[in-house]
């Protein structure tokens, strides 16, 4: 009986002990006054994006090695968030295979935003800056004032787009799998999205 409880607590413990490594948070807070477009490179996970009144770049990352078997995964505690500064144009990104990796960042209202994620969910919360998303397979959505852009451009190869509430008319074709939505305001800025597979919603907030 002992024996049998030593080996238990045993487990446990090496349960609890290969979870802990197999997750690792980093965070980054920079001066992005400078700045004039953020870029992201993801490979599977979540990117989730808040704008405020601010001049400084706020981001906190959940990277999880994702499972091989049973309760083992692979390890995360070697991944470093990579910086590529290029002048006024900043490029993040993780590169580690076989993670997931959750991405939640506090930016400033008027930085445009470049993203390319493989695999997962992006979303972004009221903006009015240019963004330019590319999603392999997943979905697309946001909030934003259509009225504050020029032109808004979604594309799914697979899948479906919406605006939602839009503040006037728009143009959307459907194909046999997939479809596009055009609008056009008297805004600014561009909002293009495209999917391969999966969907893009986005609401108009006034």
């Amino acid at each position: 009986m002992k024996r049998l409880l030593f080996i238990t607590l045993l487990l446990t413990f090496s349960v609890t002990h290969t979870a802990l490594a197999d997750e690792k948070q980093l965070e980054l807070d920079i001066d992005a006054s400078a700045l004039t477009l953020l870029a992201l490179e993801v490979g599977v996970g979540q990117i989730q994006i808040d704008t405020a009144n601010t001049d400084r770049i706020q981001l906190k990352v959940t990277v999880r090695g994702e499972k091989r078997w049973w309760f083992f995964s692979h390890k995360v505690g070697d991944v470093e968030l990579k910086q590529q500064w290029r002048d006024d144009r900043l490029h993040l990104s993780i590169p580690k295979d076989n993670t997931k990796q959750h991405w939640q960042l506090t930016l400033p209202a008027e930085l445009a935003v470049k993203v390319e994620l493989g695999v997962g969910q992006f979303y972004a919360n009221r903006i009015h800056s240019s963004y330019d998303v590319d999603v392999g397979v997943g979905q697309i959505s946001s909030s934003l004032n259509a009225e504050q852009f020029q032109r808004i451009e979604l594309s799914a190869g697979v899948g479906n787009v919406n605006l939602h509430n839009a503040p006037s008319s728009f143009k959307s074709e459907r194909h046999l799998v997939g479809g596009s939505l055009e609008w056009s305001g008297p805004g600014s800025t561009v909002f293009k999205a495209n999917v391969g597979v999966g969907d893009i919603s986005l609401t108009h907030k006034d």
